[in-house]
């Protein structure tokens, strides 16, 4: 088989590149051709996988999405499946490459953090052979979308691959050392700094929370981003934990190039808790790791992190309001005196914490990396047997 991956480059800090890098080793152990048409890169550095890379950052591309970059790939690589991973609003800047008269199949992995979904981006998913979502919750907004459309809809869940190879327990007194935790009651945040992941709340809720819990402490992992259009995204996370007088409870403001897994291993263990108070989340990888880290996890009762959390894998804080974040899509915002009393619940409860513990563990397990490859190939077996009409061709 071969395989024509078009997303994120695999070598990135996002988790859109991390899903990406964990399936490529299950491709070339299984004997398939891997070649990826990868955003942002210039063909520079070597790459550390021996798969045919084709650049999107380079002269004469006409937008950060290349789509003509993506046309050259499936005429030169001829895939037999091109596998599109990634946000459903770049689908209608690359559906006219994908439906041109071609041999190949094309499936779309896509991840839905709100609700509605603009139908300009679920008509563009309704031209693939099939589609992927990394959430139940993605699949039944992009089917309700669909419908809106279309007579019929399709879309099967499919949970991201982790590396419970790197991701797992470690001996924690020189991790909490390491990092400065020791003693401390520390709640840990893990994202990109865009302003979907909220942690202004966050900053308020430890600042509620330090007279009560006296040893408290957040261990703020926070990487840069810049928009698609070049936009830079986020909070001044600098100042704003300045003006809230947060130095003393804030162990690091992280921002930078990105670190290596085995050190995110680390800095998971070094910590007492995983907090998430994202308007939404496609899937939430942090979530997983830390799961397999057997820390627990506190997160926003909406989108994917519902269905993460439920069945007590971990403390899920109901949302105090809406907003419409894009004038379009709806995102649930936390209130931060409900946040502050849901980290007050997993600190003061031992028992509760096991509890989410092992049964995230057990979650977690289900998601291991090569057997999620083997499930995705699966897929793509399928497809190619099958050869499904896509769903806007029914019509």
């Amino acid at each position: 088989m071969r395989i024509l991956i078009y997303g994120d480059n695999f070598n990135d800090n996002s988790g859109f590149a991390k899903e990406i890098r964990n399936f490529i080793p299950t491709f070339l152990e299984n004997g398939h051709e891997v070649a990826q048409v990868a955003l942002n890169y210039s063909g520079l550095p070597p790459r550390n996988y021996k798969i045919r890379m084709y650049p999107t950052k380079i002269m004469g591309v006409r937008s950060y999405w290349a789509p003509e970059i993506l046309d050259v790939a499936i005429d030169d690589f001829k895939p037999d499946i091109v596998f599109t991973v990634g946000d459903y609003f770049m689908l209608p800047h690359i559906v006219q490459i994908l439906t041109k008269p071609r041999m190949c199949k094309w499936i779309h992995w896509g991840v839905v953090d709100g609700d509605p979904m603009r139908k300009e981006y679920a008509v563009a998913a309704s031209w693939a052979n099939w589609n992927l979502t990394q959430s139940k919750y993605g699949a039944d907004v992009l089917k309700d979308t669909q419908k809106k459309v279309f007579k019929n809809s399709q879309a099967e869940v499919f949970y991201p691959p982790i590396d419970l190879d790197n991701f797992k327990k470690l001996n924690i007194e020189p991790l909490r050392e390491k990092f400065k935790t020791k003693d401390r009651f520390t709640v840990l945040f893990v994202g990109r700094n865009q302003y979907r992941k909220n942690t202004p709340v966050l900053l308020e809720a430890i600042s509620k929370l330090r007279k009560v819990i006296t040893n408290i402490q957040l261990l703020l992992h926070s990487t840069p981003t810049v928009s698609p259009n070049g936009v830079p995204d986020g909070f001044d996370l600098t100042n704003l934990v300045a003006d809230m007088d947060l130095q003393e409870y804030v162990a690091s403001v992280k921002s930078g190039v990105s670190i290596p897994e085995s050190v995110m291993t680390e800095i998971y263990n070094s910590a007492d808790c995983l907090c998430m108070p994202s308007f939404g989340e496609g899937f939430g990888l942090p979530i997983a790791e830390a799961m397999a880290c057997e820390i627990p996890v506190i997160a926003n009762k909406c989108s994917s992190m519902t269905e993460l959390l439920e069945g007590d894998r971990g403390m899920l804080v109901k949302p105090a309001a809406h907003i419409w974040q894009d004038g379009y899509t709806k995102h649930q915002v936390l209130n931060s005196d409900n946040l502050a009393n849901a980290i007050k619940s997993v600190w003061e409860n031992p028992v509760l914490r096991e509890k989410y513990i092992e049964n995230g563990k057990t979650f977690v397990q289900g998601l291991e990396m090569k057997s999620q490859g083997e499930k995705l190939l699966n897929i793509f077996e399928k497809v190619l047997k099958e050869n499904p009409v896509p769903i806007a061709k029914e019509d």
